[in-house]
């Protein structure tokens, strides 16, 4: 059963529908979706690495808020190395990852 890691912005609500979509699909515990992956006692970012180290594919959930995301100076969030966003998706394209871009309201 492939590995699938839902990559999006916490604003973007759409990325929900999508993980309770493919979790009715492939079963939750084959989709990494971090809201529901990650536990409160868990370290975050320790399990964000873990799940990207197995994943077969990421869905890119791209929207407004994807692409318009700034931090409180202004920069893009994309240009930030430490956004985990960006992260996740440079860590799909150095792995070989399928990535899937669904856009949303763009």
């Amino acid at each position: 059963m492939p590995q699938i890691f839902i990559s999006y912005r916490t604003k973007d609500l759409q990325a929900r529908l999508i993980y309770e979509r493919l979790r009715g699909l492939y079963g939750q515990e084959n989709v990494f979706f971090d809201k529901e992956s990650i536990r409160v006692a868990d370290n975050w970012r320790a399990k964000l690495t873990e799940a990207l180290n197995v994943t077969d594919a990421l869905v890119l959930v791209i929207s407004k808020n994807w692409v318009d995301a700034s931090d409180q100076g202004g920069l893009a969030r994309l240009k930030d190395e430490e956004d985990w966003v960006r992260r996740e998706l440079e860590a799909a394209l150095k792995s070989k990852v399928a990535i899937f871009p669904v856009l949303m309201d763009v």
